[in-house]
């Protein structure tokens, strides 16, 4: 089975985040979305307090539609 690839990255884009189509989020663009470091995001990831990553053509990665729904469900949210 061939390893899915994300799309190569555009000339002048090849530095910070990196999204693929807006749907999927690298683990610091994730981290960056709630206020954290990549590095607090993987711990709460692991104590499942975040929504975890998947592994995506060799790179961790959110979906983004998991992270919506996670900020939803947030007590506080549904007060506003």
């Amino acid at each position: 089975m061939a390893r899915v690839q994300p799309p190569p990255k555009r000339p002048g884009q090849q530095r910070g985040p990196r999204r693929i189509a807006g749907a999927l989020l690298d683990i610091e663009s994730a981290a960056a979305e709630l206020g954290i470091t990549a590095r607090a995001y993987r711990a709460r990831a692991q104590r499942g307090q975040v929504p975890v990553p998947r592994r995506f053509g060799g790179r961790l990665v959110v979906l983004r539609s998991e992270l919506d729904r996670w900020l939803l469900e947030l007590p506080m949210s549904k007060e506003f």
